[in-house]
């Protein structure tokens, strides 16, 4: 952490330099995982923070399954919770409600883990949750879960519209949004790249490195939406479960494949800075893959 911190002058940097290329970005990527790099920007800073995860998006199951898993918003989230807490629900309870699992009380079933220990472990760098057996931390491409993020809170019919005033003026540039959006992608696109870090995002596009502590917790797990059906079966495997816990399918705004697709219409140095401002850095982040 404190090393992805020291960066973050060169990272922003890079993301403003209009010459610079992808290619650039993950050369960075690199240099920054070699124990051996030092910024030639910033040698001592070591403090950062990012905003405002208000809640933790990290879940303990240890009581049934021996399981700490993270689920950061649009990556398949609600499936997996709702899976998740039916099997929490049959341990923990002899019967309950079916209809729990229906609406925005199933999101407060599963126990979350406090999210100022996470902060503080991570600060540290001390990798305490690491006691479980199962630690997962279900993740998806970046390009992807920024579009799903737009295609879903930026419906005309959204609850998250407090953000038009931010992308209103990219949108008046562009002309008119979308039938049924209150923005386009474009628009959304250069508001995300135009404001660097999360404090100006919403928990439902912030980085995944914020909600899932990768330095706090030792990750032996990762799991992908792209690839949700087949990874989901064989981790219900691994926890011993029927056949009858499966994850829901994917909602109709938020497809699963070739989303980087959908950023034809995003400028080239917009989407540059918009993967710096959606990628957190860290010399620490998760690099286990699952293998079935």
């Amino acid at each position: 952490m404190r090393k992805s911190c020291s960066v973050l002058p060169e990272l922003e940097a890079l993301a403003q330099n209009e010459t610079k290329t992808f290619e650039d970005l993950i050369f960075f990527h690199r240099r920054i995982h070699d124990t051996n790099f030092v910024s030639s920007v910033s040698k001592n800073v070591h403090h950062c923070s990012s905003n405002v995860n208000r809640k933790s998006h990290v879940f303990d199951i240890t009581s049934p399954l021996n399981l700490m898993i993270c689920l950061p918003p649009k990556c398949g989230t609600t499936n997996w919770q709702r899976a998740m807490s039916a099997v929490y629900l049959n341990h923990t309870q002899k019967n309950y409600n079916p209809k729990e699992l229906l609406g925005h009380s199933m999101y407060k079933i599963l126990p979350r883990v406090d999210l100022e220990k996470l902060r503080k472990a991570t600060e540290t760098r001390s990798s305490k949750f690491k006691e479980n057996r199962f630690r997962i931390a279900n993740v998806r491409n970046p390009f992807s879960r920024l579009y799903s993020a737009w295609g879903d809170k930026q419906r005309v019919t959204s609850s998250y519209l407090s953000y038009w005033r931010g992308v209103k003026p990219f949108q008046e540039a562009l002309g008119n949004p979308p039938q049924g959006m209150n923005n386009s992608f474009t628009a959304f696109a250069q508001y995300v790249a135009a404001n660097p870090g999360n404090s100006k995002m919403n928990f439902h596009w912030t980085s995944t490195f914020s909600q899932c502590h990768p330095c706090a917790i030792d990750y032996n797990i990762i799991t992908h939406l792209e690839n949700s059906g087949e990874e989901s079966e064989v981790i219900m495997k691994m926890f011993g479960l029927g056949e009858d816990v499966k994850l829901g399918e994917k909602y109709a705004w938020s497809p699963a494949k070739a989303d980087e697709l959908k950023w034809q219409s995003v400028p080239r140095g917009t989407a540059k800075k918009s993967t710096a401002t959606i990628t957190w850095i860290s010399s620490c982040s998760v690099t286990r893959q699952m293998k079935s």
